[in-house]
């Protein structure tokens, strides 16, 4: 596994891993977590076009009093 290392956003140098080391595993973790959440949202982003959204609004007009009718 080839690694490129990066110092503060520059890069630094490039080194070779043997892919049984512990940081090739972890990166291979942190990889794998990566797609799988990258694929969960998709599936959730492709659910949103299914949903249906209404608004309901209950409207009446207000209801005044004269001063002639109270009593």
């Amino acid at each position: 596994m080839k690694a490129d290392l990066f110092v503060q956003g520059d890069y630094w140098a490039s080194f070779d891993l043997p892919g049984d080391s512990l940081l090739a595993l972890l990166a291979a973790g942190i990889t794998a977590t990566a797609e799988k959440t990258a694929l969960r949202l998709k599936s959730e982003c492709g659910d949103l076009g299914q949903v249906e959204c209404s608004v309901n609004i209950r409207w009446h007009r207000p209801v005044t009093y004269d001063a002639e009718d109270t009593p």
